[in-house]
Order: structure tokens, then C-alpha cells, then sequence
């Protein structure tokens, strides 16, 4: 194997743990660039700041597209900001951050959703905008309804 195909694990991570990092990287490259065409100039809204939300931050900043993130905290909003997002909102503060978006003027023409149907967010994503879920129907059915994101 080339040496260039392999990176060292960090010192603080389990093998296990250190198994989830490409697992959550393909996942949200998948998401933007194979579902959703993502291209600079994009805004993605990801929720939460796991490692598929963080992934997609750089991802996207990476490609010259706008990243905002939900969080619970603003400790690790400021993470994502270090990272790459352009904006953040707690939503704990902020409860109803949907409307906080369309008042900062961000219209996500992309939001990876990792709350599954409990945190629907899809009323805030751009008209034609993409949010790659398996259950377009269901969205359809929810998409007036406001959910916030899980902790």
C-alpha cells in the first residue's frame, strides 16, 4: 500500500472511534457532492456538531461553499467557526431558528439533517434547495411543521 493512502491515528482516539472518521467523512461527501451537486457559492446548513456536521462544515468550506451550523453550545459554535462555518445559531437560545435564518438572510440551499425526522428543517432550506433524504414523500407531508434539533 502507498504510504500516501494512510494516515497516522491520533494518539487519543480508540480504534473504534478512530473507525468512524472516514465512515462520517464519505457520508456527508456522498450527501453534498453526489445527492445534492453542492458548488461554491452554496450555503449548507448542518445541525448539530458531530462529526458528520463538522465533516460538512469543512467539506464545504473546502469547496468554496457557505457552511452554518446549529448547536445546543455556543463553546462549540465557536469550534465550527474555527473550522470554517460562516454563521451559527444555538438553538437552545434561540429556539426559533428558522425565522433567526431568514433574518440573517441565510437561505440554505442545503441542509444535512442528522436528527432524522425529529428535527425536520426542512422549512428553512431554498426553495428547489436539496436536503438528501431517503423520504422526500414524508418531507413534503412535514415541511410547515418546526422541530427542534435534538441536544
Amino acid at each position: 500500500m502507498k504510504e500516501t493512502a494512510l494516515v497516522h491515528v491520533p494518539a487519543h482516539l480508540s480504534p473504534e472511534e478512530a473507525a468512524t472518521l472516514p465512515c462520517a467523512g464519505v457520508t456527508v461527501w456522498h450527501a453534498l457532492m453526489v445527492r445534492c451537486g453542492l458548488k461554491a457559492g452554496d450555503t449548507v446548513l448542518t445541525i448539530g456538531t458531530g462529526g458528520v456536521s463538522l465533516f460538512a462544515v469543512q467539506i464545504a468550506t473546502m469547496l468554496g461553499a457557505r457552511a452554518v451550523i446549529l448547536s445546543s453550545s455556543d463553546e462549540k459554535l465557536e469550534r465550527a467557526r474555527a473550522l470554517g462555518a460562516v454563521d451559527g445559531i444555538n438553538y437552545t437560545t434561540t429556539p426559533e431558528w428558522d425565522a433567526e435564518l431568514k433574518k440573517r438572510g441565510i437561505v440554505p440551499d442545503h441542509i444535512i439533517e442528522v436528527g432524522g425526522t425529529a428535527t425536520l428543517a426542512s422549512p428553512s432550506v431554498r426553495p428547489h434547495g436539496r436536503q438528501p433524504r431517503p423520504h422526500r414523500q414524508r418531507l413534503r407531508r412535514q415541511r410547515h411543521q418546526h422541530h427542534p434539533p435534538p441536544s
